[in-house]
């Protein structure tokens, strides 16, 4: 059986957030490797510290809060934490990206979309011809389910999944290595989140990427990671396979969240149970 290549080794990553009467460990001493080619899904509630740790290996954590401790080396040595913003910008969107949470906010309304993909590009150094960058911009917006013409649309005219599919295309201009995903489905009404997932998923197996997947669904969880890692208060609690954390979870936090996944077999015996009572008191 082939070894798994590591992308990315964090260790003891820390992010604090400093209060008048404390400071708030956010992710607490959190290790964790992401392999290649990985879908991994990083679960738990709001204020678990899932999606700080996402910024922090961004590095976009930004004051009152700070990294304070902690690795995070990608396969060639570079630690995302240490390296000068200047440097790490360099290495943003061509080695990790991110796909986040709010599509409206994370796209200029002002600019058509082609413009903005463009402008991406130009910034993270591309210096192609005009006509090539438009036709890699074209092979973008299709290879996420889109019509070329969208590319002279502005967001307002798209809806919410087009949207959140626009900044997907955004996030792999640069054929990344890693994509970290802030809850990309937050929002979307079921069906377009299952279809921006199978578009994820088709475009990680193309690109031959990670996926680290924000989010407290565990039912998408499910449908998507090969590994789930689960956070509670700053700590990684549990990790294991999908099958393992659903099947043979260890944590008591982990066997909650499986808990609150809606039941149709569990509705059912409620249902039943109200009835019998009814029938018993008549």
């Amino acid at each position: 059986m082939k070894k798994k290549e590591v992308l990315l080794d964090i260790e003891n990553l820390d992010v604090h957030f400093a209060t008048r009467r404390r400071v708030i460990r956010a992710v607490d001493g959190v290790s964790l490797k992401i392999y290649k080619g990985e879908r991994f899904g990083l679960a738990g509630e709001s204020g678990s510290g899932k999606t700080t740790m996402l910024l922090a290996l961004l590095r976009m954590i930004k004051t009152p809060g700070y990294i304070a401790g902690g690795t995070a080396v990608l396969d060639d040595g570079t630690d995302l934490l240490t390296k000068s913003l200047d440097d790490f910008r360099k290495i943003r969107m061509e080695r990790v990206t991110m796909v986040p949470q709010g599509a409206m906010n994370s796209l200029n309304p002002v600019m058509r979309i082609a413009d903005q993909m463009i402008l991406t590009m130009r910034e993270h150094g591309d210096k192609s011809e005009k006509n090539i960058i438009r036709a890699r911009v074209e092979e973008l917006l299709v290879s996420v389910g889109l019509k070329v013409e969208i590319g002279m649309l502005y967001p307002h005219e798209l809806s919410g999944g087009m949207k959140q599919r626009v900044c997907i295309a955004q996030a792999i201009c640069l054929n990344p290595n890693l994509i970290l995903a802030d809850e990309p489905t937050s929002a979307l009404d079921v069906v377009v989140q299952r279809q921006i997932m199978q578009t994820l998923t088709k475009l990680q197996q193309k690109l031959g990427a990670s996926v680290l997947l924000v989010g407290h669904d565990m039912g998408l969880m499910a449908q998507f990671a090969e590994r789930i890692g689960i956070m509670y208060q700053g700590n990684l609690v549990e990790v294991d396979t999908a099958e393992n954390i659903f099947t043979k979870p260890q944590h008591p936090y982990t066997k909650s969240l499986i808990s609150s996944i809606p039941s149709f077999e569990r509705k059912d015996r409620l249902e039943l149970q109200s009835e019998n009572k009814v029938s018993s008191q008549n």
